[in-house]
């Protein structure tokens, strides 16, 4: 009779070099938060001497490097160095950020860690198709509610947890890098995220932004359907309501400048948008969030 041999398996946890390294910065989350502002720097020189990341949640800050100025859009997380700040303008819709700030415990490893984090945000900047890190910044606000024994330590792994989902985020988008249709090896999808959140309160058309980024319009299309499960014209669209519905709780900004400032010339066509998007008008989603109760529903 066979006896009843118990079946193991076992999996050895490897540290990869990319795993030694990133410990080897011990980067430390040093504090969180959210930030609502339509007119000062979201941060200012309360953290001046801390590295920042911070996610735009709705509005559009402009981040400036050199002599660019890139207008950002909702859906980006920014990395920020010490002393460096988001330009605010207060005529444009306010703006919502959850942030991390923290601080790198190896201080003779400052400059590796700069170009670390140079490569893992290009431009400065790195899109959320998926909400991801969203999703794990909301957790960092939601736990540190708790104030328990150990959140110390539970938002710290939250925080790495961050930058890892980020370097994943960043080599999906650099799996471009190789495509033979790409112009000179360039990050086409995050150059077109670039380009929407520049012009996004302009209207444009997708050859407008094919041409600026020198491929054709075919596969610029297949690349969005590919990567964000939206055509071009839809996901543009629904970035448009999604930051409109932030505008709207900021009832001090006219609806027809709320409209402009997305790319809608036409007050009553951005109306008629948003209605076939949330079901129901812009003023009747004010309203509601007046009386405590907007209607739910996604885009």
């Amino acid at each position: 009779m066979m006896q009843n041999v118990p079946r193991i398996q076992k999996h050895t946890v490897s540290i990869s070099p990319f795993c030694r390294r990133f410990l080897s910065f011990a980067l430390r989350a040093v504090s969180y938060g959210t930030v609502h502002t339509q007119t000062d720097d979201p941060n200012g020189e309360r953290f001046s001497f801390y590295h920042r990341l911070n996610y735009v949640v709705s509005g559009n800050p402009c981040l400036l490097i050199g002599d660019r100025r890139i207008v950002l859009a909702p859906g980006c997380l920014v990395y920020l160095p010490p002393n460096q700040i988001l330009e605010i303008d207060s005529s444009r819709p306010p703006v919502d950020l959850l942030f991390v700030n923290f601080e790198v415990g190896a201080l003779d490893m400052l400059e590796e860690v700069r170009s670390f984090l140079q490569d893992l945000f290009p431009e400065q900047h790195v899109y959320d198709p998926d909400q991801e890190l969203l999703a794990i910044l909301r957790t960092i606000q939601k736990i540190g509610m708790r104030n328990q024994v150990g959140t110390g330590l539970e938002i710290q792994n939250l925080f790495e947890n961050l930058i890892v989902h980020t370097v994943r985020l960043s080599e999906h988008f650099s799996q471009l890098q190789d495509d033979p249709v790409s112009s000179g090896g360039a990050n086409i999808l995050g150059k077109a995220m670039n380009y929407i959140n520049e012009n996004l309160g302009h209207s444009f058309r997708l050859s407008d932004m094919a041409d600026a980024l020198s491929i054709s319009e075919n596969y610029l299309y297949k690349l969005f359907v590919s990567k964000t499960g939206k055509s071009p014209a839809a996901f543009i669209q629904n970035l448009r309501m999604e930051t409109a519905k932030q505008a709207l709780a900021n009832h001090s900004l006219p609806i027809k400048m709320i409209a402009a400032h997305l790319g809608y010339p036409d007050a009553s066509h951005f109306s008629t948008v948003f209605k076939r998007t949330w079901g129901v008008s812009p003023r009747a989603y004010r309203d509601s969030l007046t009386n405590g109760h907007p209607p739910g529903g996604t885009a």
